[in-house]
C-alpha cells in the first residue's frame, strides 16, 4: 500500500514533465516556422535587389550607346522616358530599394560606373549591393597609322 500512496506524486511530475516537452515542442516548430518566413522574405528581397542593381548598369550601357557624352562624373539616379534611359536627380526608388548610380572619369574615352542598391531588412538593418563596371566610348575611331605596322615580337 505504501507504494500506490508514493506513485500519485509521481505521476503528477511525469504529466508536468510531458507538458513542459510538449510545449517546448511547439514553441520550437513556430519558431521555425517564422524564421523560415523571414528567410525567404529576405532572400526574395536579395534577389530583386540583385535585378535592381543589375538594370542600373543596363540602363547606363543603354544611355552609352545612344550618346557617350550623356555620362558625366557624378552620382545620379535614372528615369525612363519614353523608350529611353537618362541620369536623374541623385537616386531612384522601386518598391523598398534605393539605387544611386556613381559616375567617374577614368579617361577622355572611358567612365568607371558603379550600380548601388540599398534597403532596409525585415531586421531593420540597412543591406546594400553594388556592382561595378568600365564604359569605353566604343564609337571613337582608334589613332595609329594601321598601313604600316611593325611586328614588335611573336611567341612559337
Amino acid at each position: 500500500m505504501s507504494y500506490l500512496k508514493n506513485s500519485s506524486g509521481q505521476s503528477l511530475l511525469e504529466l508536468l514533465i510531458a507538458i513542459a516537452i510538449f510545449v517546448t515542442g511547439i514553441l520550437t516548430v513556430g519558431m521555425l516556422v517564422i524564421n523560415s518566413q523571414v528567410v525567404v522574405a529576405e532572400i526574395g528581397a536579395r534577389t530583386e535587389a540583385l535585378g535592381f542593381v543589375y538594370d542600373g548598369l543596363e540602363a547606363v550601357r543603354s544611355i552609352r550607346d545612344q550618346d557617350y557624352d550623356g555620362l558625366y562624373p557624378g552620382t545620379h539616379g535614372l528615369i525612363l522616358s519614353g523608350a529611353r534611359w537618362f541620369l536623374w536627380g541623385g537616386s531612384d526608388t522601386q518598391n523598398q530599394f534605393n539605387r544611386r548610380i556613381v559616375i567617374s572619369d577614368i579617361s577622355t574615352t572611358t567612365k568607371y560606373v558603379t550600380s548601388f542598391v540599398s534597403w532596409n531588412t525585415v531586421s531593420g538593418s540597412t543591406t546594400q549591393f553594388s556592382l561595378s563596371t568600365y564604359f569605353t566610348d566604343w564609337q571613337t575611331p582608334l589613332v595609329g597609322n594601321w598601313a604600316s605596322s611593325t611586328q614588335k615580337a611573336s611567341f612559337n
